[in-house]
């Protein structure tokens, strides 16, 4: 079975059991939950449907892309038990950990400018670019659809240029879709990452980080104690403005990968959207967790 996973906040993912979208505590949150509560859940919750009560449950292989390596990286460094029990491996595209050396000049520009401090000063601290109305959308995808060199100038400013032109239904779904919104605190995660030189959780200044971890800073991820004996897969694009080769081999470093792959002219989409993704990458990655599954003799 493949079960496609979500991230609280976007556009898909905006219910809750007591809490209303429209409140301010909904939207308190980061990729820090994520990877705290959010990852372990569903894991436990495939593994709760997929095992027959009388066996042991299956581990899972993990393919994770951006953000959802970024939650496992961090998972991996406080839970490493538990994470090794559940995995048989952990694929990673676009691989994100540290972000101090992203290539991507538009997003350097929203941090240094400090476009988190200026959303929360004037009151933005719910949800960061929700889905609007479906005229919305189909204005997107007419605009989209009239101007697509603006929208691959945009990607390109964002994720770097991508290894084979768009094709224009591309340019148009990307367009009305991406990105499917998030939390502005989680845009401010972000923005202290891409400020900063290291991993480190959500800093909501001294006086909270005291509350909140015991500590006046906010504290690094150990990905020291990212278990070595799980197979991991680290696969990242020469073109890729999000994950600068600086990052990447440091990460590489510390969870110990001495061999990852590297995409030649692949940006940080092109995982998603690249028309010969499915001859170039994926019978690789199949390969790779059908390697790893595969029954004993």
């Amino acid at each position: 079975d493949v079960l496609m996973g979500n991230n609280r906040g976007n556009c898909y993912c905006q219910e809750h059991t007591y809490l209303s979208p429209k409140s301010e505590e909904f939207w308190n949150f980061s990729w820090d939950e994520m990877a705290k509560y959010d990852l372990q859940d569903t894991i436990n919750y495939i593994q709760r449907k997929k095992t027959p009560p009388s066996e042991t449950p299956a581990k899972i292989a993990y393919i994770g892309h951006s953000e959802g390596t970024t939650q496992m990286f961090a998972g991996l460094s406080e839970n490493p038990k538990f994470f090794e029990q559940s995995l048989s491996c952990f694929v990673a595209l676009g691989p994100v950990a540290r972000v101090g050396n992203i290539d991507s000049r538009a997003l350097k520009a929203l941090a240094l400018f400090r476009m988190d401090y200026i959303c929360w000063v004037i009151g933005l601290r719910k949800s960061f670019m929700p889905r609007g109305s479906m005229l919305e959308q189909q204005f997107l995808g007419i605009f989209s659809y009239m101007f697509p060199s603006v929208v691959e100038v945009i990607l390109t400013l964002l994720c770097g240029k991508p290894n084979t032109p768009m094709a224009t239904n591309d340019i148009i779904n990307w367009g009305q879709h991406e990105p499917g919104g998030s939390s502005i605190v989680n845009i401010a995660h972000w923005c202290q990452m891409i400020r900063s030189d290291g991993f480190r959780k959500c800093n909501y200044g001294s006086k909270r980080n005291l509350l909140r971890y015991g500590t006046k800073d906010a504290p690094s991820y150990d990905l020291s104690r990212v278990p070595r004996s799980l197979n991991k897969l680290l696969i990242r694009g020469t073109n890729d403005a999000l994950v600068g080769k600086t990052d990447f081999d440091w990460l590489c470093a510390q969870v110990g990968v001495t061999d990852p792959v590297e995409l030649e002219g692949w940006n940080h989409t092109d995982y998603l959207w690249d028309p010969n993704a499915h001859v170039t990458l994926y019978p690789r990655v199949i390969k790779y967790v059908n390697s790893i599954n595969a029954p004993a003799h």
